[in-house]
């Protein structure tokens, strides 16, 4: 996996570091350490699949036409936190947590 790939396209739906570390979930320097390259050649287990949900929950709709969110459209974006219940793509789908 390439994590600062896989980070800077998760950024690029619009999501702020803060709000990806809360959904991943994770600090948000560590966010930054992934999207610059200085950190994440090996990710932890947890922290990599919840990086790779979400990145099929947002980054594949995208490119199947849905739409990105931007700076405007933040209120829409979820702030829960998955846990072992709800999977991340369930949490982004639904807006909550199990």
């Amino acid at each position: 996996m390439d994590t600062q790939k896989t980070v800077l396209e998760l950024l690029a739906t619009g999501l702020t570091q803060q709000e990806l570390a809360d959904l991943v979930p994770c600090s948000q320097s560590l966010i930054a350490a992934f999207a610059n390259g200085t950190r994440g050649k090996q990710t932890s287990m947890q922290i990599g699949n919840s990086l790779l949900r979400l990145h099929g929950a947002r980054c594949e709709k995208t490119k199947r036409g849905g739409s990105q969110r931007n700076a405007k459209n933040r209120s829409a974006i979820p702030t829960a936190v998955a846990s072992e219940n709800a999977p991340v793509a369930e949490v982004i789908a639904t807006g909550a947590a199990g």
